[in-house]
């Protein structure tokens, strides 16, 4: 979308005019990984498989969405002062 860019093999994108979300996948053939940093929030996901097939990317993928969806279940309160 408007103001996503390409950075030496990642994805960066905003989201709200400010918040930056990283984003990376690759495989070497044995492995496939997927990343998820969003700056603002302060957290990052990687999921990553030992099966580098197709039906192994989709996986992945639907994994990373439940994860990021469901962040609020895991990341602590943010702080206000």
């Amino acid at each position: 979308g408007p103001g996503d860019s390409y950075a030496m093999g990642w994805g960066a994108g905003v989201t709200d005019g400010k918040t930056v979300i990283l984003t990376h996948a690759g495989s070497n053939n044995h492995w496939y990984c997927r990343v998820h940093a969003n700056t603002e929030a302060g957290y990052a996901v990687l999921v990553t498989t030992n099966a580098p097939q197709a039906k192994s990317k989709v996986a992945a993928g639907e994994l990373m969405s439940l994860v990021v969806a469901e962040r609020h279940r895991w990341l602590p309160a943010k702080k206000t002062d």
